[in-house]
């Protein structure tokens, strides 16, 4: 299936109902600027038509409908360039949309999964901006920069994400180092998957016979937000690590003052224990032994040496 619209030379857009030969045939027309063609769910009759009219290589378009992730690429040919591109998406996890260009002159190609959430709202920001769209090149800088766009909005979740972390761990919250792991996984992933579209959109940055001098410039600014995206994403992945260490830091901390705390109480019961200890043993002659109040005065002592035991440490902020 597939939907056309018409780009004319005075600004206006028309969408075009035909079959893809009257489509690719009015490209030839003085009167056009460029063509843009939606794909999805492609018939056979369809991709027999890409690859013997227009000469597109059979591993290309079965490149294109390959709906399993992939890696983003960019190939460039005598009559057509080939860029290959994703949209991440965080659900439960990291997940991906693939999204496929061929750009040929005045004719761009987008093949997409019917179910691409991004294709409504680059859609919308076409059309809107149709009077000043000057070549496919510029479809494509706008689908690529819808993407860029989306990317920096999910930077801004995983920011908020990390900030929630930090107010958890504070808490001493449960099972945040689970969160904290889940979401570095995250991070790590996304990472991944725009370091090669970086290396695409900085090829597109560079003039060609399919992207013009002027365009190139606006290639660079989405180069330059997936650089500062990267950089941003590094910046969390260590955020995340400094929280794993700030979590080991804390409990070491909580521990120690347990510590402290058993080592305080030790030490104050430790003469106390020496001298019922000494009291304790059977001896038949000891000096105290049958003294009327040696009781009470042995407890009086006892009580007396936990005390100042007790204050000195509580002096010195020990417990």
């Amino acid at each position: 299936m597939f939907k056309s619209y018409i780009f004319y030379q005075d600004g206006s857009v028309k969408g075009y109902q035909g079959n893809l030969e009257d489509v690719i045939a009015k490209s030839h027309s003085r009167e056009v600027k460029f063509i843009w063609l939606g794909m999805f769910n492609l018939t056979n009759e369809e991709i027999q038509f890409l690859e013997e009219k227009l000469k597109i290589h059979p591993l290309e378009i079965e490149d294109a409908l390959q709906k399993s992730e992939t890696t983003p690429k960019i190939e460039e040919h005598k009559k057509h360039l080939f860029v290959s591109f994703i949209n991440p998406l965080i659900n439960k996890e990291i997940e991906s949309e693939k999204i496929s260009f061929f750009v040929f002159k005045k004719i761009i190609i987008v093949i997409r999964n019917k179910d691409y959430s991004l294709y409504k709202k680059t859609h919308d920001r076409i059309i809107s901006r149709a009077r000043y769209i000057s070549s496919p090149a510029s479809i494509l800088h706008i689908f690529l920069d819808t993407i860029v766009d989306n990317i920096l909005l999910l930077l801004d979740k995983i920011d908020e994400d990390i900030g929630e972390l930090e107010s958890r761990v504070m808490k001493e919250q449960e099972n945040v180092l689970e969160s904290i792991y889940m979401l570095k996984d995250r991070i790590i992933t996304l990472r991944r998957m725009i370091l090669p579209m970086k290396e695409v959109v900085y090829n597109l940055s560079k003039h060609s016979k399919f992207v013009s001098s002027k365009q190139v410039l606006y290639f660079r600014d989405i180069y330059e937000h997936l650089v500062v995206a990267i950089n941003q994403l590094d910046l969390f992945r260590d955020s995340t690590t400094n929280l794993v260490d700030l979590i080991i830091s804390l409990s070491s901390q909580r521990l120690n003052e347990s510590m402290k705390i058993l080592t305080a109480i030790t030490t104050i019961f430790l003469p106390l224990t020496l001298i019922t200890g000494i009291y304790g043993m059977n001896f038949k002659y000891m000096p105290e032994i049958n003294h009327p109040y040696g009781y009470y005065f042995t407890l009086i002592a006892m009580l007396l040496i936990g005390s100042i035991l007790f204050y000195i440490f509580k002096k010195k902020r020990f417990i």
